[in-house]
């Protein structure tokens, strides 16, 4: 199985174990806990970068999807139950913000300190009208 990184270091939650970066502990194999401390590019293991490769983001979501999703721990306690539905949810959402080109943008700034305006009261008016223009052409 591919050791993707997690997003806690430190140790097992479960038998106390040192972690370090996996996903699994290495001793009792228990899922380890999410930590958001790291962005979407770390966790589906890419570079930090605006243009991504659309079939290796596919492919590492679907492989860790294939390794985290909640009907594989059906049989396991229920913290690992609920682990690893909170890194289900996480992986869809990286998934979904870094394949989308204007949410990878957003996501990108929002992570450098960059907060982009909620309402379109900061975008030139003149521009607007000249868009609103062309669309009715």
């Amino acid at each position: 199985m591919r050791n993707f990184s997690s997003s806690q270091e430190g140790v097992c939650w479960s038998c106390g174990t040192p972690s370090g970066s996996a996903i699994f502990c290495i001793k009792c194999k228990a899922l380890q806990k999410v930590d958001g401390k790291k962005d979407y590019f770390e966790i589906l293991n890419l570079p930090r970068n605006y243009n991504v490769d659309s079939n290796t983001l596919t492919h590492t979501f679907r492989e860790m999807q294939s390794v985290l999703h909640p009907d594989k721990f059906s049989s396991k306690s229920e913290e690992e139950q609920n682990i690893s539905l909170e890194w289900s949810s996480l992986v869809n959402k990286a998934y979904k913000t870094l394949l989308a080109p204007i949410k990878r943008g957003e996501y990108i700034l929002q992570q450098s300190g960059i907060e982009l305006p909620q309402d379109n009261s900061a975008l030139d008016q003149t521009f607007l009208m000249e868009m609103m223009e062309r669309n009715e052409e």
